[in-house]
């Protein structure tokens, strides 16, 4: 049990995982450190403007001493600007190969944040009655006493880390990605999403009849909550340690982008419209199929034989 345990941050431990990242990261942040700030030409124009006002002004016969002046301080910011744009290109190298060893590594990192969903999901069940206990305000906790207070610790303390995992979880999907990834919200967190996350009961819910009895019971299962999209991790019918325990009691898993982004689209095509005639029965199955292949968990199983239908399928 690690709960109250003070550890760097995921993140950076994340990235300690990534070959040479640490090397390259030391690397970009030192050229960075290295590059000057290059004031422009016209700076050193207008001064050596002035100079040669106020040389005319004093009764000058000629300004070549001034221009030889002139001559070598605009020679030696040339090679500074010069300088500096190649310090410049060095670090944008540098920053890119940063980047890319992160890019590269997205395997490696989603196994280690695996590990770590493993780990604290055992802690959420090891802690499932002070979850459960949860009070809806730090003075109740207070007014508790001390076990009360570290209990609300323990609880606040189990919600940050997992909010800390999933916002590495998205950061490393993203990458892979190339962009946002649809459905990490109501796809990423339990592979018995269809089952238990709100979004998706509310799919299930509002759908039409199916003539394939065990389909239609399926569908309309209101055992759980159900609720409209949201925008982040946390249902809005769960309080945060409920969501927790659900999560923890419903597969918990950590897919990579192409899982997420595929089990969204097939889930979507699954639920947007219901079957009604053998083929499309059919096929309703069969997505149910690609979806356990891809380490989701329906408890609708596909049959192995043709569904069968009352005698009003056509």
């Amino acid at each position: 049990m690690r709960v109250n345990v003070k550890e760097r941050p995921l993140k950076e431990r994340v990235l300690d995982q990534i070959p040479r990242y640490r090397e390259l990261q030391n690397r970009r942040d030192r050229l960075r450190s290295l590059l000057r700030i290059v004031p422009p030409a016209s700076d050193l124009n207008l001064a050596y403007a002035e100079q040669i006002t106020a040389a005319a002004d004093t009764g000058a016969d000629n300004l070549d001493d001034l221009r030889d002046r002139f001559a070598a301080d605009r020679q030696n910011w040339t090679a500074a600007a010069e300088f500096n744009t190649l310090v410049r290109d060095a670090w944008y190298h540098a920053s890119s190969e940063t980047e890319n060893a992160q890019k590269a590594s997205v395997p490696i990192a989603l196994d280690y944040l695996r590990g770590e969903l493993t780990a604290l999901m055992n802690e959420v069940r090891e802690h499932r009655e002070v979850l459960q206990a949860h009070p809806d305000s730090a003075e109740e906790a207070i007014g508790a006493g001390p076990a009360g207070l570290k209990s609300w610790k323990t609880v606040n303390t189990l919600i940050d880390r997992y909010q800390e995992l999933r916002t590495e979880h998205r950061v490393y999907v993203n990458l892979r990605f190339g962009g946002t990834v649809k459905g990490f919200d109501t796809c990423a967190q339990s592979a018995r999403f269809l089952e238990m996350d709100p979004w998706w009961r509310r799919c299930r819910s509002t759908g039409g009849t199916c003539n394939d009895t065990r389909i239609a019971a399926w569908l309309h299962n209101r055992e759980h909550h159900a609720e409209g999209n949201r925008t982040n991790i946390w249902p809005h019918s769960y309080t945060q340690p409920q969501w927790l325990l659900a999560v923890a009691d419903n597969d918990p898993w950590l897919p990579d982008a192409n899982t997420i982004d595929r089990a969204n689209q097939i889930a979507t095509e699954l639920l947007g419209r219901m079957p009604s005639n053998n083929s499309e029965i059919t096929s309703f199955y069969r997505r149910i199929a690609e979806l356990t292949a891809l380490g989701a968990v329906v408890d609708l199983t596909t049959p192995d034989t043709a569904p069968a239908t009352t005698a009003h399928a056509h």
